[in-house]
């Protein structure tokens, strides 16, 4: 539905390797790092890592691996880094994780992937 391929290297390297572990929580720190250094370019790194994990098979919860991607879209290694240590970043996106499974338990029958769309009302005059 999204138009993501899956490329066979994914099939082969990730899908069938049922001894690999995946933890989301890099990946998930270094969309928010991004988005804090560049403005509303969050989804820009979120799909520069569905590429290196759905097509190119990388693992993204390797530092090395989203470092790469964090230069290719602009960021200095050594300032990434840094900011992947940063302890008010890991407090903000741990704040975001738990807010997201919240709003997650609100939609059963749950599952993933799950796309919430919340329209604010705003008051007309």
């Amino acid at each position: 539905m999204t138009g993501q391929p899956f490329a066979a290297d994914y099939r082969e390297k990730v899908l069938t390797n049922f001894g690999a572990r995946f933890d989301s929580w890099m990946p998930s720190l270094a969309i928010s790092a991004h988005e804090n250094r560049f403005k509303d370019e969050a989804l820009r790194f979120l799909r520069a890592i569905h590429q290196a994990r759905y097509v190119e098979a990388l693992d993204v919860s390797d530092l090395r691996v989203l470092g790469a991607i964090a230069e290719r879209l602009g960021w200095d290694q050594e300032e990434f880094s840094s900011s992947m240590r940063d302890r008010d970043l890991q407090r903000e996106t741990e704040q975001k994780i738990r807010n997201n499974f919240l709003a997650f338990k609100r939609y059963p029958p749950g599952g993933v992937p799950l796309l919430v769309v919340e329209i604010m009302a705003s008051s007309v005059s």
